[in-house]
């Protein structure tokens, strides 16, 4: 990576991931269910070029062409990955239960959306995970 993009990853685990993996343990500690995803598909808008934040909102809500969407999507965005998204989401509103393992502090497991294929992922990014284990 460059440095302007080791630093973004840094900023991105300061801010979104690391806090957000805080809560989820936290959560799974207690009696409740904790069901983790991540949005992996990268944007082919240039100014973009990532799986940025709340480019996966269009997908959740199932609305690409909605006004505004295509500035983030691009032209042409996978349709099939926000029926996948937008289904687990309902699934988790009607039932509790998007479909997939909940995270827990053994596997970790996280849901990760992506095209062509999403996944269930087993602690994702944990040996930089690990390296905030004792920072935050």
């Amino acid at each position: 990576m460059s440095p302007g993009e080791t630093f973004v990853s840094i900023l991105t685990d300061m801010f979104f991931r690391v806090p957000t993996l805080r809560l989820a343990e936290g959560h799974a500690r207690g009696d409740g269910a904790t069901f983790m995803y991540e949005f992996a598909w990268r944007t082919p808008v240039a100014e973009l070029a990532c799986a940025c934040h709340a480019l996966e909102l269009p997908f959740v809500f199932d609305n690409l062409a909605q006004r505004g969407a295509l500035e983030l999507t691009g032209p042409n965005p996978p349709q099939a990955l926000a029926d996948e998204m937008h289904a687990a989401w309902i699934a988790f509103a009607t039932h509790g239960d998007p479909g997939w393992q909940p995270f827990d502090l053994i596997s970790r497991a996280v849901m990760s959306f992506n095209q062509p294929v999403s996944a269930l992922l087993t602690d994702p990014r944990g040996d930089e995970r690990a390296l905030w284990d004792h920072t935050i």
